[in-house]
């Protein structure tokens, strides 16, 4: 069982003991009881004196042991016949009536979470002991008493010792406090009580079990069922590891409860023009390229769902696109949105915000009960006729408008509906989760079981994780939603002074350079992408998923790590910039070779090995990364390899030509022990050009140079050069000391005089290396991370 969990654990990046919680305590546990089984029996075969101490301690121990692996024996049977195991021996937090906190063992959650189980290894001698102590009435009622008060009585006994009894309330308590609302089952096994052998015991069990509902059910597993052998390993594990069935989609509801995200759907322009016979504003491209690529998405996937079904929706989703629409759309835009309330006199936007709003959230004579009358089936046509005049695809005829605003639902409802049992009590923790607009649809269609249509798939996501998580299941049932796998925006009026794109095609093709998507890379963005061109093999793709960062990152230290800048432009942008902790940042593209080319001529090889990458880059387009950075300085002759960690910010730029590349790039790390086996092969080969401060790549060089023109005589000062160079190579032809005030700092560089020796190049080489001391101890460039 370990090693295949360990597998299964491997193909998600997991480790073993995360992957099924409980699994590590549970295996440790029968380690341990395997251990101390072989240690008893390595005493047995000791020879002890009859009736010594020593030999009623091994009995005392031998009848421990042979209890407790009894009890993991049946726990173990009982598993491997359960499929898809969620969670091992858990402690089920829950509130007793006082609302004080306590918990209630599960020996088992399986079936995705839909079930628990729960070994009690109590055997029937023990259990007629126990209701003899709670004063169990033994004799039957008669059989025109249809009451059966004494046993109703130890039923009810808040305190009771009984432990069927007890772990059965136990279980349904915290099942009902979690699960409140859901179809589930509590199922405790026992397997040393058998039924029909005796009538107190099978009156008193038959009782129990009746202690569950419609929702959560409560059964007993006795002997005869328990004793069923497992399934042999090789089918066991695999069921207990499997996820079961795929997720059921919701069952499209007589009521369909439309959000606020399709209400923009079946208004916005982009749904219902063809995208190359208009202009557009660049910041919508994206949904106009999906539309052209796997459009129309109205007919091909909305309306077939929608179709022949009551639209139906809360104030709060109609009320929050309406103000949408008003704000900035287009006249069609609102022409389309009080077709889909029910608006046959249409004004748009002659009235002010408020009449607007006012007027066609009445919806004036369109009750939902007035559905099948000749006169609003009539009116119903008409508005299906009026927005086919304002769309490009064809609408069905069996469109149900208008969508009907049945219920003001908001969040203050949610506790009062909790408490009616209208809606699960997991939803008092989503509910802080979800905006105004979210929790009013997607709770709405939870409370009345009618399926929520949207395109927010992301919020969709996230509330059935939480559910998940609450209920330890990786299928729990959340609100009836159906997620569309697309989104749209409004096509809004252009802002003053916004230039709009024309024509799709003709943009995509003055814009791209295009032969194919490298792999790991995703797509640059779906409005890219046609049939009748090939995509940009440049590194412009946009990462998307956690491994097309990666790959994104490995192809950027592909291209640092070759200590050369000619590829450089497939990685940064015309205007990057390179950032090293506090000091200025370097701008341009040609700025950054330029300092690179200087960088790498201190090296002779380089490395970096991702250590982790952040996953915000789906949010901002930003990747925080950690990684580990191996230096050879050239020259050294033990070619030693120096170990560096570091971390950076990368920001990617997301539109246009340049997408993919680097917009900025933040770096931080402590080279120092790189710039001092810079300095000490330096020192050791005695050159005259120094390189005191290596500086990671992107970051500039200050190379210290003895001048060519130094004097000999001795009354004559003999300068030392500090400036940058385009390369360490590039010899000096005059005087300065200038160049480090590039950094924003400014130092003494000093002078090589005597008054009384001559200045030879050897004293000025020395005094060269004292300065070089003194600038690998300042705030240099060198420090830039």
């Amino acid at each position: 069982m370990r090693l295949a969990v360990e597998l299964e654990a491997a193909k998600v990046n997991n480790h073993w003991h995360a992957y099924i919680p409980g699994f590590s305590t549970f295996w440790q546990a029968n380690v341990s009881q395997r251990t101390r089984a072989e240690a008893l029996i390595q005493r047995c075969q000791e020879t002890h004196e009859p009736g010594s101490e020593a030999e009623g301690s091994l009995s005392r121990d031998f009848r421990l042991i042979e209890g407790e692996l009894a009890s993991y024996e049946n726990h173990w049977s009982a598993i491997k016949k359960c499929c898809s195991i969620t969670w091992f021996r858990f402690a089920v937090p829950y509130s007793k009536l006082d609302g004080q906190q306590t918990s209630v063992f599960v020996s088992a959650i399986v079936d995705n979470g839909h079930e628990w189980m729960r070994v009690l290894s109590i055997t029937e001698r023990a259990l007629l002991v126990q209701m003899a102590e709670a004063d169990f009435p033994w004799d039957e009622p008669d059989d025109d008493d249809d009451e059966d008060d004494g046993l109703e009585e130890v039923i009810n006994d808040e305190e009771t010792q009984i432990e069927v009894l007890k772990s059965a309330k136990q279980l349904l308590a915290a099942a009902r406090e979690i699960h409140g609302g859901y179809q589930h089952r509590v199922r405790i096994v026992l397997p040393n009580i058998s039924r029909g052998s005796v009538p107190a015991i099978d009156r008193f069990l038959k009782r129990i079990e009746c202690l569950g509902d419609d929702h959560i059910s409560l059964a007993l597993e006795c002997a005869e069922e328990s004793q069923t052998p497992p399934p042999p390993l090789e089918f066991a594990i695999p069921n207990l590891l499997s996820h079961g069935d795929a997720v059921k989609v919701p069952p499209l509801t007589p009521y369909l409860n439309i959000d606020t995200s399709i209400f923009v759907a079946l208004t916005t322009d982009i749904s219902h023009s063809h995208s190359s016979q208009r202009k557009w504003r660049p910041k919508i491209l994206e949904d106009v390229g999906d539309e052209a690529e796997h459009g129309p998405r109205l007919p091909k996937s909305l309306y077939p769902l929608l179709r022949r079904h009551t639209l139906v929706c809360t104030r709060e989703a109609a009320e929050t696109c309406l103000r949408m629409v008003y704000d900035a759309s287009t006249e069609s835009e609102v022409s389309r949105i009080e077709i889909l309330l029910g608006q046959e006199d249409r004004r748009g936007k002659q009235d002010d915000k408020l009449t607007f709003l006012e007027r066609v959230l009445r919806q004036d004579g369109w009750p939902i009960e007035e559905k099948d009358d000749e006169a609003t089936e009539n009116r119903r046509l008409n508005l299906v006729a009026e927005l086919q005049k304002l769309s490009c695809h064809p609408v069905p005829e069996d469109l149900q408008l208008p969508i009907r605003i049945v219920e003001d639902f908001c969040r203050e409802h949610v506790a009062d509906e909790v408490r009616k049992g209208t809606l699960p009590k997991v939803v008092l923790a989503v509910e802080p989760t979800l905006n105004e607009t979210n929790c009013s649809s997607f709770l709405y269609g939870w409370k009345t079981n009618h399926t929520t249509i949207t395109c927010n798939r992301h919020a969709v996501k996230r509330l059935g994780n939480l559910v998940k998580k609450m209920r330890w299941s990786r299928d729990a049932e959340a609100a009836p939603i159906i997620a569309m796998d697309w989104a749209r925006g409004l096509a809004k009026i252009p802002f003053p002074g916004e230039v709009l794109v024309d024509e799709m095609v003709a943009w995509r093709r003055s814009n791209l350079h295009r032969s194919k998507v490298p792999e790991g890379f995703g797509n640059i963005c779906k409005l890219l992408r046609n049939r009748n061109f090939v995509i940009s093999s440049r590194m412009v793709a946009v990462p998307n998923t956690q491994a097309e960062a990666l790959a994104w990152l490995r192809r950027s230290h592909d291209i640092h790590d070759s200590l050369q800048t000619t590829e450089f432009d497939k990685i940064y942008s015309k205007d990057a910039q390179v950032k090293f902790t506090n000091f200025p940042a370097a701008d341009g593209l040609e700025a950054i070779k330029q300092i690179m080319d200087a960088a790498f001529g201190q090296l002779s090889y380089m490395k970096h090995v991702t250590r982790q990458a952040g996953d915000n880059y789906q949010v901002d387009n930003r990747i925080w990364l950690a990684v580990d950075i191996t230096y050879r300085v050239k020259g050294d002759p033990g070619n030693e390899d120096i170990n560096i960690p570091a971390a950076g910010l990368v920001t990617i730029v997301t539109e246009w030509e340049e997408a993919g590349k680097i917009a900025r790039f933040d770096v931080f790390l402590d080279n120092t022990p790189v710039r001092e086996k810079i300095a000490s092969v330096a020192n050791s080969n005695s050159q005259a050009t120094i390189s005191p401060s290596f500086l990671r790549p992107l970051t500039p060089i200050l190379t210290l140079q003895l001048a060519d023109s130094v004097s000999t005589d001795a009354y004559s000062p003999a300068r030392i050069v500090a400036r940058r160079l385009p390369s360490p190579a590039t010899p000096l032809k005059h005087l300065t000391t200038t160049g480090y005030n590039d950094w924003s700092t400014s130092i003494p560089i000093g002078f090589c005089e005597n008054a009384i020796k001559p200045v030879t190049r050897v004293r000025a080489r020395k005094h060269l290396l004292d300065i070089t001391k003194t600038l690998c101890d300042l705030p240099s460039p060198s420090n830039r991370f």
